[in-house]
């Protein structure tokens, strides 16, 4: 099992955001640069590649770590550069709490600000949609302030992880 091996999914209806498979994702996803004018290279490919098998956020020198086996050695370098290309394209996110990134599971959907759900046990990380990007916008312009970016990041812990059988968790009802 490879350090990124990917995090149980719990119950909830945040499934329905995670793409079918890994290749459908990889395939949306060179879709969307392409559709930019950008190229999809190798780098930009296999580190959007690794993200997706790991389904929760990995920090980038655990990616490079991870670039594989059999495969070309990379740098760090290499890796930030994919990682800011992938994030200005809105494919993927940055977990600032963890100083650790996040593949879209919405590579389809307009950029958006990522809010995320934070497991503190398993390190599984959901994107909401909360629908304040709107107001965040109108409230901004009113007060005439440049807003560049909006990060929201609950941490908790997630249903998986509260109700796995035998888990005793500090400060929990059980409800």
């Amino acid at each position: 099992m490879t350090p990124l091996a990917p995090s149980r999914p719990g119950e909830t209806s945040l499934e329905a955001l995670r793409p079918t498979s890994p290749r459908a994702a990889l395939v949306r996803a060179e879709a969307r640069c392409l559709a930019a004018g950008e190229r999809w290279t190798e780098p930009r490919r296999r580190t959007f590649e690794l993200l997706v098998e790991a389904g929760r956020p990995v920090k980038a020198y655990d990616l490079v770590a991870c670039y594989g086996p059999g495969r070309r050695p990379t740098k760090p370098p290499t890796v930030y550069r994919a990682l800011d290309f992938l994030i200005d394209l809105g494919l993927v996110h940055k977990v600032e709490t963890d100083n650790a990134f996040i593949a879209c599971p919405r590579p389809d959907a307009a950029r958006h600000s990522a809010n995320f759900l934070i497991c503190e046990v398993c390190g599984r990380a959901d994107e909401l949609d909360l629908g304040m990007e709107e107001s965040l916008e109108a409230i901004a312009a009113r007060l005439a302030f440049r807003l560049d970016r909006v990060v929201i990041e609950a941490r908790g812990v997630c249903a998986a992880c509260r109700f796995k059988a035998g888990r005793r968790l500090v400060n929990d009802q059980g409800l």
